[in-house]
């Protein structure tokens, strides 16, 4: 396979990031914090706050830390409705399905998925898509105490598909983070 920066290699795996490259959200963060309001009764949620918090909390199970105790609604109520309304708001991208079983049963890649995210909510969206069966590895990168663009991640994801970083391919939308991190390492990233 030739990849367009000229490089030639022997493609044994693909790993995907999950959010934004196998699944997107059908509706804006802002529109869900209203879901999440109606769904709750507290008066609002804040998404500069939000976003803030966010990675200062990336490492933990649940996105509970990163809720502000309401007088009527705990941390983990919040993170709860508000991972009911981000499961319900993704969608996965055109014919995944078809793809991915392609990819495995066609062409015998290994296919893996390394996210960045807390446990819970990484995986809970991963088990509402049939198409996550055709995945030799997930990994969650707050399982590993780490997130990309941390080479660990990129080295772990590779170890565990027993593929060489220069016969891996990654996906992933975010430059600065998922690219760079995965050509790092030696792997092609797209």
């Amino acid at each position: 396979m030739y990849v367009p920066c000229g490089w030639k290699i022997e493609l044994q795996a693909i790993v995907f990031d999950l959010d934004d490259t196998l699944v997107v959200r059908s509706r804006e963060r802002q529109m869900l914090f209203k879901e999440v309001t109606a769904a709750t009764g507290i008066s609002s949620l804040d998404e500069s706050s939000y976003k803030n918090a966010h990675y200062e909390v990336d490492g933990h199970e649940t996105r509970a830390p990163i809720f502000v105790e309401d007088s009527t609604t705990s941390p983990e109520c919040l993170a709860a409705a508000y991972q009911d309304a981000v499961n319900d708001a993704f969608e996965t991208v055109d014919d995944i399905d078809h793809l991915l079983e392609h990819l495995t049963e066609q062409s015998g890649y290994r296919l893996a998925v390394l996210t960045d995210g807390p446990v819970t909510a990484q995986r809970s969206k991963l088990t509402q898509f049939s198409w996550s069966k055709h995945f030799d590895d997930i990994t969650v990168t707050s399982e590993l105490g780490t997130y990309k663009p941390d080479s660990v991640t990129f080295e772990t994801i590779c170890e565990r598909l027993d593929a060489p970083p220069e016969s891996a391919v990654y996906l992933g939308g975010n430059p600065d983070t998922y690219i760079a991190g995965a050509a790092a390492v030696g792997m092609v990233p797209i």
